[in-house]
C-alpha cells in the first residue's frame, strides 16, 4: 500500500526536510559595516567583507531534521501496522515542533551577533518545518481514515 496519499505526503515531507540542509534559515546583512549573518541547519556564519569572522554550530536543527527524516521514512514502510504508523506520525510532529523551537532560539541568537539597525529576515528554511508540519498532520489524518475504513469493513464481515 505504498501508493497511498499519505505516502506521497510523507515523501514530500522527507524531500522538504532534506532541502533544509541546503537553504538558509535566517539572514541579516548590514550594508554600512558590510557584515552578514547567515544561519543554516548546520551553522551560523558571520562574515565581514567576505571573510568569516565567527562561526557557531546550530547542528541541533540538523539532528532533529535527520531524526524527522528517519521517522517519516520508517512511517512510510509501516503501512501494515497503521497504529504504529500513527504513533510514529505523532513522534514526527513533536520532532518538527522541537525543530521550530530550536530555529526560533538560534535565529534570535544569530540576530544578536551583528549589532545593526537592520532587521534580519527569515529564509525559506524557516518555513520548511511549518510546511512539513502541515503535510505530516494531513498524512496522519489519512492514516486514521484508512484505519477506520479497515475497522468498519472488518466489523461488517463479522
Amino acid at each position: 500500500m505504498i501508493q497511498r496519499v499519505q505516502t506521497l505526503l510523507l515523501v514530500i515531507f522527507v524531500t522538504l526536510m532534506i532541502s533544509l540542509f541546503f537553504v538558509p534559515i535566517f539572514i541579516k546583512h548590514d550594508l554600512v559595516t558590510n557584515e552578514r549573518v547567515v544561519m543554516t541547519a548546520l551553522n551560523t556564519q558571520v562574515t565581514k567583507d567576505d571573510k568569516v569572522i565567527n562561526t557557531q554550530a546550530t547542528f541541533v536543527i540538523a539532528i532533529i531534521a535527520g531524526l524527522a527524516i528517519v521517522a517519516s521514512t520508517f512511517s512510510i514502510f509501516q503501512y501494515n501496522n497503521r497504529k504504529n504508523q500513527m504513533l510514529v506520525g505523532l513522534l514526527n510532529t513533536l520532532l518538527v515542533l522541537g525543530m521550530l523551537g530550536a530555529m526560533i532560539y538560534y535565529s534570535s541568537e544569530a540576530n544578536k551577533l551583528v549589532v545593526a539597525k537592520v532587521v534580519g529576515k527569515f529564509g525559506f528554511g524557516f518555513f520548511v518545518p511549518a510546511i512539513g508540519l502541515i503535510l505530516n498532520m494531513i498524512a496522519n489524518r489519512f492514516i486514521r481514515r484508512d484505519e477506520r475504513l479497515v475497522k468498519d469493513a472488518f466489523d461488517r464481515i463479522r
